[in-house]
């Protein structure tokens, strides 16, 4: 009878659907066919079982050798140094480490990438320039003999980078000129004392940087030449480029 072939059909249903969560078979994402047979009478059902959702593996930490420095970001990687003297390159979106660098003593100081390089400077006193894609070294400036008893050559800051010059301060009393390409020294200006500075900020052409000493310098940056001094801690004392008071 027409109720006995829906029953047997039903109790068929039920078996096929429950099969796939009983087989010891890997799941897989094909179609399952399956033909059922009611009084002579073939009826065919195709079922699809859910596909396997793979579980996301977290990635390794990466390991840092010291206290990371301050991170320059851009779309693509964060950029860093450390205390023990390597300098990294991060996935910006993973954190995977896409190069390090080995350079010459702790660089804490906040890099700066200019036309794919890195620029950076640590308490070696050498300025690298380092391919931001490879990690690989294009040049590198070391600052000027001091005496390490009595001071140290750090470099100062994060430096700037304008029309195809480095500029940047070291603890050797000097602010620094060098060609972005080359690393070839164009000028170099020296301090009364050992200069305070994050960054070197530019303005028309005209370099600002202080010091230890009280000083506030304006030098001119296309020719490494000072433009006035301002005595901070002597009366706000200002002087021209001669020495007179102005």
């Amino acid at each position: 009878t027409s109720i006995h072939r829906w029953l047997l059909l039903s109790l068929v249903l039920l078996i096929v659907v429950a099969m796939p969560a009983c087989a010891p078979a890997a799941p897989s994402s094909q179609p399952l066919p399956a033909t059922l047979v009611s009084n002579g009478e073939e009826v065919s059902i195709t079922t699809t079982p859910e596909a396997a959702t793979p579980t996301p593996q977290p990635s390794e930490p990466v390991r840092i050798a010291s206290r990371p420095g301050t991170p320059y970001l851009t779309d693509e990687a964060t950029y860093f140094g450390s205390e023990r003297g390597i300098f990294y390159a991060l996935d910006r979106e993973t954190g995977e480490e896409k190069w390090r660098l080995p350079t010459g003593a702790a660089n804490l100081n906040r890099p700066v990438v200019v036309n794919g390089i890195v620029y950076t400077g640590g308490q070696d006193g050498v300025l690298y320039a380092v391919d931001a894609g490879t990690g690989t070294a294009q040049w590198q400036f070391e600052a000027g003999e001091v005496d390490w008893s009595i001071r140290d050559k750090f470099i100062n800051g994060t430096p700037t980078v304008l029309d195809g010059t480095v500029y940047f301060s070291s603890e050797d009393f000097n602010v620094y000129a060098v060609d972005a390409t080359s690393g070839v020294e164009r000028w170099r200006f020296t301090l009364d004392e050992e200069p305070q500075a994050v960054e070197l900020p530019i303005v028309d052409g005209i370099a600002y940087i202080g010091t230890w000493g009280g000083s506030l310098y304006a030098i001119d940056v296309a020719t490494g030449t000072e433009v006035w001094r301002a005595q901070i801690s002597n009366g706000s004392r200002v002087t021209n480029a001669d020495g007179e008071r102005a």
